[in-house]
């Protein structure tokens, strides 16, 4: 069962260098403050919480495969730089 669509008329106002959009109350997301991410498909903008770390590197993974990586060959997953480990003198 698919979730109905809800759509709403808004307008996007000018906040200093950037633009910000008021978010209907039947919108928006329950926590106030919700860190969100916006993300630009083609001419849609959208908006969604924040992901964990763990979610955020998955899902980076998953976009790398689909874009057709086999491994860490292609250069598509790249391994974080770690420091060095040093023994305390």
């Amino acid at each position: 069962m698919s979730t109905p669509l809800r759509r709403r008329t808004t307008r996007q106002h000018r906040s200093g260098n950037s633009f910000s959009v008021r978010i209907p109350r039947d919108l928006a997301y329950a926590q106030p403050n919700q860190e969100l991410e916006i993300e630009a498909v083609g001419e849609t903008l959208v908006l969604r919480p924040t992901r964990s770390g763990v979610e955020e590197f998955f899902r980076l993974i998953d976009e790398a495969y689909a874009a057709g990586a086999t491994g860490l060959s292609d250069n598509a997953l790249v391994r974080p730089e770690w420091p060095e480990h040093r023994s305390p003198k």
